[in-house]
């Protein structure tokens, strides 16, 4: 081995005692405990793992794939899925040697069968081409700083340049068939193993240089230094030339698995031993030495947890920082746990905490009276000497240990010590607490003996001696000195300020656990947490019960984030999801919950009344649980800040599975489909939440809870866009919105064509049906004009020869008596003038007849022409035209009478009530209806009787409207002051 240069040592070793001064990783914390504080899981072919897993990889979207005997898988932590390789001429490819993420997202993959593919992020699978002479079984390959693959196969090192593979010309290549593992470290070195030693090529003398007298596999710590593990000995190797310390290429412990040993990101070695061994050596990555035995040191952690298979072969560490072990029979992950178990040794589980003025935890166990002192990122240390049964804060913050015979007061390095009440022999009495509280005026005791007393003024007073109310099961603290707010057995929340009390209703909470006062007023009970608002303790919703069942501790974060220690484990509201609910108790309270899997062990201790939650000074939240004490790192480097990449794995319609790739067009008739997606983050996969979206069905973003997929009914056919994201355990949004273009094809019925089809037969069939109504309303009216032109041609004729001739027979007689009488005599003149109007009235009423009998031979236009010379006769002033439009259609007699009617009408009222000087009259025959139109230019009607339809007193108006509407015509009058008239009537023609 070369020897490392004085600056190199330096450097290495300035950067060594760096990490080192920065503190141990959270691992580290607890290393007497081993894999206590990891959660692990086993896949074995009962869970659909695969078998003989010869290697791993995980690419840049945070797929983990493993190269099996039975081909090429891929796990997204829920779901294993093999993919389908296609055959490579006569060779199959079920036999996956090695695999190698690059950091372009692609994938190496070689061969058993012999060979070498890249499997592109889109999926693609490039082959590459066969060397002239064949390679052999490639066991490792890498990219180069120019692009260029290196591969160490059976025939040696070889380098394909794009176009073909190329045996390296340098001197001193390893030994045939004995390369098997190769990198490009973060300097641009390439580096070689055998089994004879590890190799560097010397791209300036064309050789290779050989580093290390040993082979074996490469590792790298977490400060950039590359290791050579070999049995168990871990060896240094030499740095870059100049001398630089960089940090390890981005993803070095995921592009590929290592069979010997690997450094995780925290610098803890893990190493594979026989059987089931796992060897864990803490703090090894920084450690100084340039060479020591992976199974020795102080610390170190021999363990053997329940694989999925003897003889762990190959191991790698994820984007996330899990750990991850290929056995035989299938595979093993490993994470830390977010909660921690704590090193209260041979403690029983009443504990009570209490934080100092200093950020340092207190824990005190009421079982033994053991007293621990808990110092920011230092592991619990019992307080040799000590005694303390309780241990609890008073309003100022103060820490007050409760001991046998009393209490000790510890506040900014000055220590008051307080006696208990004295006993029957005048000394203090010797009590076991069970409560210890301080309100700013009061110090408040519990205990069976005494029951509840307070100190006040240096004197200790009995219950009696404050007007409390009865069978108190909890107490908080209120936000002034002297307040408190108390939960009593009945269900009721009393506030009690100096005498004064306030109560609620808190039946609906149940039995109360834990009121908290930290800004609202919340209590907690068996049936859930409440909070006071408007009066009332209004329940708040959880989607799971438990979660806030029974919350008998809160830490409140200066970022207003609140932690919550209840039956469920311990809950963290961020502080918007909390001000959510507390302005609307109505909306379910948005949580993350750490339970079983995440370490949390038990439930919420509520045996003591006392608070369950406190932190210290480093941000890490102790809690107390019936299985004892627990721990959370509530710093943000503790959190999974991973974003998860989305993925869109395929749709189903019909019970027929599509892929997911460009446009998915689904067949004819898929109303009902479904859409499965993914996420890739490996460490609480069950933890992730999706949200997704189809783009005009959904108009909101629909949560789907950690399901992954998503079904769909009654779509109809057209072209959507499905949309999908994530957000994993801790709140993190996903990196990518995933997208997926959807087509559905009609069927016949749902086709365009078929629909204008049924369109425009819907419109025949209604344009029938108007027709036929038509023509049915058409015969209605024929019938009614036919039975009223009889029934006028019956009266015409009864007129003509009963009353007029009757009238006319009078005249006559009149006449004759007339003719009598002596000229000149002034009742002849008299009678003389009566006959003429009797003429006149004849003539009218032999005028009025031929009206009622009107002739099929007289056309409408020649009646209203008639009729308007008449007029014009009369009013000799008024000028007057009549113009007839289309060619005359043949009206039923009753049809044309109305309208002649209607015009006589509109005539009449324009020559005597218009005051016009001029008049025109426009009969239009059309092919479906008959338009008539009178327009004067005269003074014109006020709106108010068009409003009205008529004036007082004249009814022409109206009859007009009447005689329209009887033959199913339409009449409308168009006027104003001092603008004339225009009557239009349309009548439609069958």
């Amino acid at each position: 081995m070369s020897r490392l240069s004085l600056p190199s040592l330096l450097l290495n070793s300035f950067w060594v005692l760096c990490l080192l001064s920065s503190g141990l990783p959270a691992w580290a914390l607890d290393r007497e405990v081993g894999l206590a504080n990891t959660h692990h899981t086993s896949w074995t072919v009962l869970d659909g793992a695969p078998s003989r897993i010869m290697s791993m990889a995980q690419t840049s979207d945070g797929w983990l794939w493993l190269g099996t005997y039975d081909g090429l898988y891929r796990f997204d932590g829920v779901r294993f899925t093999r993919v389908e390789l296609p055959r490579r001429g006569m060779l199959t490819r079920d036999r996956i040697l090695a695999l190698g993420a690059e950091r372009d997202g692609r994938l190496t993959i070689t061969y058993a069968s012999t060979g070498m593919s890249i499997l592109h992020p889109d999926g693609r699978l490039e082959d590459l081409p066969d060397a002239e002479q064949p390679l052999g079984l490639i066991l490792s390959t890498t990219i180069d700083v120019d692009g260029s693959i290196w591969a160490g196969a059976e025939s040696g090192v070889h380098r394909f340049d794009g176009q073909r593979w190329q045996p390296v010309p340098f001197d001193g290549v390893p030994e045939v068939g004995g390369v098997h593992n190769m990198l490009v470290d973060q300097y641009g070195q390439m580096w070689v193993s055998d089994r004879e030693g590890a190799w560097r090529p010397d791209r300036q003398r064309g050789r290779f240089v050989r580093v290390a007298m040993h082979g074996g596999f490469f590792a790298m710590s977490p400060d950039g230094r590359l290791w050579l593990a070999n049995g168990g000995r871990m060896s240094l190797l030499p740095g870059a030339p100049d001398g630089r310390v960089l940090p390890p290429p981005e993803g070095f412990n995921r592009t590929e698995a290592r069979p010997a040993a690997l450094f995780d990101r925290d610098g803890t070695l893990w190493s594979l031993g026989a059987g089931r061994e796992l060897r864990l050596r803490y703090g090894a990555g920084m450690l100084p030495d340039t060479a020591f035995d992976a199974a020795q040191g102080e610390g170190d952690v021999v363990a053997s947890p329940p694989l999925s298979g003897d003889d762990p072969e190959y191991i790698l560490e994820d984007l996330e920082g899990n750990v991850w072990i290929a056995t035989q029979h299938g595979l093993d992950r490993f994470r830390e746990r977010r909660v921690h178990r704590s090193l209260l040794s041979g403690a029983g589980y009443y504990f009570t905490l209490a934080r100092d003025t200093d950020g340092v935890v207190w824990a005190a166990d009421r079982s033994n009276g053991a007293l621990w002192r808990i110092a920011p990122g230092r592991a619990p240390q019992v307080e040799r000497g000590q005694h303390a049964l309780m241990v609890a804060n008073d309003h100022r913050g103060a820490l007050m240990l409760a001991g046998t015979h009393g209490i000790e007061v510890r506040y900014r390095g000055a220590v008051e010590r307080i006696p208990f009440p004295p006993g029957p022999d005048g000394k203090p009495a010797a009590l076991r607490l069970a409560g210890l509280g301080h309100d700013g005026k009061v110090l408040w005791i519990f205990s069976a003996p005494t029951g509840l007393m307070g100190l006040v003024d240096g004197k200790w007073l009995p219950r009696s001696a404050f007007p409390l109310p009865p069978k108190i099961g909890v107490s908080t603290a209120g936000a002034k000195p002297g307040q408190q707010w108390l939960g009593l057995a009945d269900g009721e929340l009393v506030f009690y300020d100096d005498g004064v009390r306030q109560v609620y209703d808190a039946s609906a909470v149940g039995m109360a656990s834990r009121i908290f006062a930290e800004g609202d007023i919340t209590i907690s009970g068996a049936r859930g947490m409440g909070v006071l608002k408007d009066g009332r303790i209004q329940l708040l919703l959880a989607p799971d019960p438990d979660a806030l069942r029974n919350v008998t501790g809160m830490y409140v974060t200066p970022e207003g984030d609140r932690w919550l220690n209840g039956a469920g484990g311990a809950v963290h509201v961020r502080a918007q999801d909390w001000r959510r609910s507390m302005a609307d108790p109505g909306l379910p309270l948005r949580y993350r919950l750490f339970g079983v899997q995440d370490g949390y062990t038990g439930k919420a201790m509520t045996e003591i009344r006392m608070p369950t939650a406190v932190a210290d000074g480093g941000g890490r939240i102790w809690l107390v649980t019936d299985g004892g004490v627990v721990s959370i790192d509530n710093t943000p480097s503790s959190r999974n800040g991973h974003a998860p990449r989305v993925a869109i794995l395929g749709a189903e319609a019909g019970g027929v599975a599509v892929a997911a790739a460009g446009t998915l067009s689904l067949p004819a008739g898929s109303n009902e489909f479904g859409i499965e997606f993914t996420a890739l983050g490996l460490r609480r996969p069950e933890g992730l939440r999706f949200q997704y979206r189809l783009d005009g069905v959904d108009r909101d973003w629909q949560d789907a809870g950690n399901r992954r997929a998503a079904r769909y009914t009654n779509v109809a056919p057209g072209a959507y866009r499905f949309q999908v994201r994530a957000h994993n355990e801790d709140g993190v949004a996903s990196a990518n919105t995933a997208a997926l273009e959807l087509e559905i094809a009609p069927t016949l019925f749902e086709s365009r064509p078929f629909q204008i089809a049924c369109a425009l037969a819907a419109l025949a069939l209604g344009y029938s049906l108007y027709r036929y109504r038509v023509r049915h309303l058409t015969r209605r009216m024929a019938e009614r004009l036919r039975m009223r032109t009889a029934e006028r041609e019956r009266i015409a004729r009864t007129l003509h020869d009963s009353f007029l001739q009757t009238v006319e027979a009078l005249a006559l007689r009149l006449d004759t008596v007339v003719r009598a009488m002596p000229d000149g005599d002034r009742a002849r003149t008299r009678l003389e003038h009566v006959l003429d109007e009797a003429d006149q009235a004849i003539a009218e009423g032999r005028d009025r007849l031929q009206e009622l009998r009107m002739s099929d031979n007289i056309t409408l236009d020649c009646v209203i022409d008639d009729a308007l010379r008449r007029l014009q006769e009369d009013h000799p002033g008024i000028v007057a035209g009549f113009e007839v439009d289309g060619s005359a259609v043949r009206l039923a007699p009753a049809l044309a009478e109305e309208v002649a009617e209607i015009a006589r009408e509109a005539m009449r009222n324009a020559f005597r009530h218009a005051g016009a000087t001029r008049i025109d009259v426009r009969l239009t025959y059309g092919r479906r209806r008959l338009a008539l139109e009178v327009a004067d230019d005269g003074r014109g009607i006020a709106q108010a009787v068009l409003q009205a339809g008529r004036r007082d007193g004249h009814w022409g108006l109206v009859g007009m409207r009447e005689r329209a509407a009887q033959i199913g015509g339409q009449l409308t009058v168009d006027s104003g002051a001092g603008r004339g008239t225009k009557v239009r009537l349309a009548v439609p023609l069958a």
